[in-house]
């Protein structure tokens, strides 16, 4: 008999993609703005507050670090959520978190009290990556799984809009207010319309099955078949579980503990390793290029930021054409991970902002490529029951790598200069294509057969 997963996926795959599915990717995709938009607005706080409350660079590295550390633990934290009450209770209660504590980041009048909130704010934004993931993923069939190499087009979207955003702010500001207020009254209203907008979102079929609710699983089916015009007869069938005694926990338990398992922990680890040194060298790259724009005003840099998410827009389309094709995710996330790591070598030929914009350009199209693959893979990689507790332990490290980074790269940086951090971010790449081989190849490579 077929297993839930492959019932939902082969309804999934009949009625095809449509308005219900376009709505879901437009949704989830604007989830993933808020750790963009947020990473963004703290390194602008980090610039301003040091003058506006006279703060140290120790007390500004402090409020960094929390902001990171909400961020590492609230993915996880999430992410069991999600496995534990359903896909919708945990996404509404993330947005609700960021919308909450926004308003008091707009009210915030020292250093504690910032620091507070933006450790809940780091929660609940970085929540919306796994949680957006997992959505997506549980919408649609093995036959469009490569779209989320195509979804991440949206981190790139929303690292834009938060650039053109403080571009206009920074230049017609005509009020006395701080600019970095301004910017958060406007992210405020920007979270008000996506917590309305999560209340209406049904919950996925697969959770729904994956917890023994079937007929409202059928009826969310009916509902997308409705709205894609391709009505169906839908029943789905209990699926009848026999095991043996010594792993008659296994199936129903939904633990980080599960992740380690023996059937497991090799996917587990190899994937966290690989996701830690990508996040490393990224935000490596992020710390290190600003040493060639710290001469040219903020406006300035935030052009030269506006322009270099072309580039990751171009390599996120192109993700999710390689792919489709003999590569695979595998594939392209190892060639891609390889060609960057020897590309990063070019940093030494830049020196005036029209050199820089161009290098980061072409190296943000390279590392796009494989942030797509990469998001194939992790999702791919447990069943319904585990997603999203996967994705949260991913994203816990994705984290840990934005704590470690800055005093690693930091080091490099003053001991060995350039040809050190350059090195480094390298040696981070090639790993991580490298390990990529030996991972197993994802399921939606796998021919899919009829089970309905």
């Amino acid at each position: 008999m077929a297993n839930g997963d492959n019932q939902i996926d082969n309804y999934l795959t009949t009625i095809g993609w449509g308005r219900y599915q376009s709505q879901i990717f437009i949704i989830c995709g604007t989830s993933v703005f808020n750790i963009m938009i947020w990473g963004y607005i703290v390194s602008l706080l980090l610039v301003r507050l040091g003058d506006n409350w006279n703060l140290e660079r120790f007390e500004l590295g402090i409020i960094g670090s929390i902001y990171g550390l909400g961020a590492s633990l609230g993915s996880l934290f999430f992410g069991f959520l999600s496995d534990r009450f359903g896909r919708m209770f945990s996404f509404r209660v993330s947005i609700l978190v960021v919308w909450v504590a926004t308003l008091f980041v707009i009210f915030s009048f020292n250093m504690i009290m910032l620091s507070l909130v933006l450790f809940f704010i780091g929660a609940g934004a970085s929540s919306d990556q796994v949680l957006s993931a997992t959505i997506l993923k549980e919408f649609i069939s093995n036959k469009n799984t490569s779209i989320l190499a195509v979804y991440t087009l949206f981190y790139r979207l929303g690292g834009a809009t938060i650039a053109i955003i403080i571009i206009i702010v920074e230049v017609i500001n005509p009020t006395i207010m701080s600019d970095w207020k301004i910017i958060t009254i406007i992210i405020f209203f920007w979270n008000s319309a996506q917590l309305i907008q999560r209340q209406f979102m049904d919950e996925t079929p697969k959770f729904l099955y994956s917890v023994g609710k079937l007929t409202k699983a059928e009826e969310v089916l009916r509902k997308i078949s409705k709205k894609n015009k391709k009505l169906l007869e839908i029943k789905l069938t209990e699926l009848e579980v026999t095991y043996n005694e010594e792993i008659s926990e296994i199936p129903n338990k939904k633990s980080v503990k599960t992740l380690f398992i023996k059937e497991n922990i090799k996917t587990t680890l190899l994937i966290t390793i690989i996701g830690f040194l990508m996040a490393f060298a990224n935000i490596s790259i992020i710390i290190y290029a600003p040493t060639f724009l710290s001469k040219y005003t903020l406006t300035l840099r935030y052009t030269a930021i506006l322009i270099q998410q072309l580039g990751g827009f171009l390599g996120s389309l192109a993700a999710g054409k390689m792919v489709k094709n003999r590569f695979g995710p595998k594939g392209a996330l190892s060639l891609s991970s390889v060609l960057v790591g020897c590309y990063i070598y070019c940093f030494f030929l830049t020196f005036e902002i029209l050199t820089v914009i161009i290098f980061l350009c072409l190296y943000q199209f390279i590392f796009q490529i494989s942030l797509g693959a990469i998001w194939i893979i992790v999702p791919e990689s447990f069943s319904t029951e585990l997603r999203s507790t996967f994705i949260g332990w991913f994203m816990l490290w994705q984290g840990m790598a934005g704590v470690f980074a800055p005093i690693i790269i930091g080091v490099f940086i003053d001991f060995g200069g350039s040809p050190a951090a350059i090195s480094v971010i390298s040696f981070c790449h090639l790993a991580s294509g490298i390990l990529t081989l030996l991972l197993n190849s994802p399921k939606l490579l796998n021919k899919e057969e009829n089970l309905i």
